[in-house]
C-alpha cells in the first residue's frame, strides 16, 4: 500500500525542491519517529508561520504537502485534508502536482470514513497523471515514470468497491429499468437515513423489483447498488448480505459471467473491511482471479483484444492485491 511519505516523493520528480533552508530542516525533524504528537504539532506550527510569511506560492504549497504527508502519518487526518485542499488549490494550472495533492488528501479521508470523497480525489488524480503521460510519448524516462506510478495507482484503487463498480457494466450496459432505478434510490435514501431496523427489511424493500421486472440481472444490479451504498455508510454487515444476493443473482445463463465476478470481486473488498470475514474473502478473491483468466480466454476465442488486455490486467492486479493482504 502506497504510505504519505512515498506519494509526496513523486512531487518534485521533474522539478526542484522549493523549500527553503529552514522550512527543509522542519519537514525532516518532523519525521523523527522519536518526536511526541505534540512535539511534531509544534513542529508544524513553525512550518505554518514560515507558509504564511513565504512570497512564493510554490514554496508555501509544498509546506501545506508535507504537513499533509506527516499529519497522515501521525493520524491527524482532519488537517491533512485541510494541508492538501491549501496546496490543490494553489496548483490548479500543474496537473502533476495537483494530482500529487488530491491523492494525499483521498488518503486522509478515506480515514475519516469519506470513502466517496476519497475515491474521487484518487480516480481525478489517476486521471491528472493519464493525461500527463501523453504529453510524453517519446520521452522514454518521464513515460516510464508515470507509467510506473499509475500502475502502482490502479493496484491501490482496485482492492476499493467504487473501483470496482466501475468495471461492471464495462462490456454490457447497466439492466437497472426506470421504475427499478426508483427502488434503488428509494433505498439508497433509507440507508443514509438509517432507517432500516435490520438488513433483511431492507431485502424485502427491495424484493419489490421482482414484481415488475422484465430484464435478466436487473434484480442482481439492485442488490449491487444498494450494497455499495450499505458499505459506504459503514454498515459493513447489510453491505455483505446484499453483494451475495447480488453475487447469487448475477448466475451466467445470459452472456459470459463478467458481471457476477464483478460482484464477487466487490464482496471480497467488502469481506476484507470485516477482520472475521478474511478467510472468506480470500476464497473469494481466490476464485475471482481463476475467473477472471476464463473470461480472457473466452475474450481470447471471440478475438475480442481490448477484452481480454482488460482481464489479464485486473487478473494481475487482483492477484498482487491477494498476495499483499496475504
Amino acid at each position: 500500500m502506497l504510505d504519505s511519505f512515498e506519494v509526496l516523493n513523486w512531487l518534485n520528480q521533474f522539478d526542484r525542491l522549493h523549500l527553503s533552508r529552514d522550512a527543509r530542516a522542519l519537514t525532516r525533524a518532523a519525521r523523527d519517529v522519536r518526536r511526541s504528537d505534540a512535539g511534531v504539532e509544534r513542529i508544524i506550527a513553525r512550518l505554518e508561520a514560515i507558509r504564511q510569511a513565504s512570497g512564493d506560492p510554490l514554496e508555501a504549497a509544498e509546506i501545506s504537502l508535507h504537513c499533509a504527508a506527516v499529519e497522515i502519518w501521525r493520524g491527524m487526518y482532519v488537517r491533512a485534508i485541510r494541508h492538501a485542499k491549501e496546496a490543490g488549490g494553489a496548483y490548479r494550472a500543474d496537473d502533476h502536482r495537483r494530482a500529487v495533492a488530491r491523492w494525499l488528501m483521498g488518503m486522509a479521508q478515506w480515514e475519516r470514513l469519506q470513502n466517496h470523497s476519497a475515491y474521487s480525489n484518487w480516480d481525478g488524480a489517476r486521471k491528472l497523471f493519464a493525461r500527463r503521460l501523453r504529453f510524453f510519448r517519446h520521452s522514454p524516462n518521464e513515460r516510464g515514470w508515470y507509467e510506473e506510478k499509475l500502475w502502482l495507482m490502479e493496484i491501490e484503487l482496485a482492492g476499493k468497491p467504487e473501483e470496482i463498480y466501475t468495471w461492471l457494466n464495462r462490456f454490457e450496459e447497466s439492466k437497472l429499468s426506470p421504475p427499478s432505478r426508483q427502488v434503488v434510490e428509494a433505498v439508497q435514501e433509507k440507508i443514509r437515513q438509517r432507517a432500516y431496523p435490520d438488513v433483511y427489511a431492507m431485502i424485502r424493500d427491495l424484493q419489490e423489483v421482482n414484481k415488475w421486472s422484465k430484464e435478466d440481472y436487473e434484480r442482481a444490479e439492485v442488490f449491487l447498488e444498494c450494497g455499495l451504498t450499505a458499505y459506504q455508510m459503514g454498515n459493513i454487515p447489510a453491505a455483505i448480505e446484499l453483494l451475495k444476493r447480488a453475487v447469487v443473482d448475477f448466475s451466467p445463463g445470459i452472456g459470459n459471467k463478467h458481471k457476477q465476478v464483478v460482484a464477487r470481486c466487490m464482496l471480497g473488498a467488502v469481506e476484507w473491511m470485516d477482520s472475521t470475514k478474511h478467510n472468506q474473502a480470500t476464497i473469494d478473491w481466490r476464485r475471482c482471479v481463476d475467473e477472471f483468466e476464463e473470461l480472457r480466454s473466452w475474450a481470447d476465442k471471440a478475438n475480442e483484444q481490448q477484452r481480454k488486455k482488460w482481464y489479464i490486467n485486473r487478473r494481475v492486479i487482483l492477484r498482487t492485491l491477494l498476495l499483499g493482504k496475504l
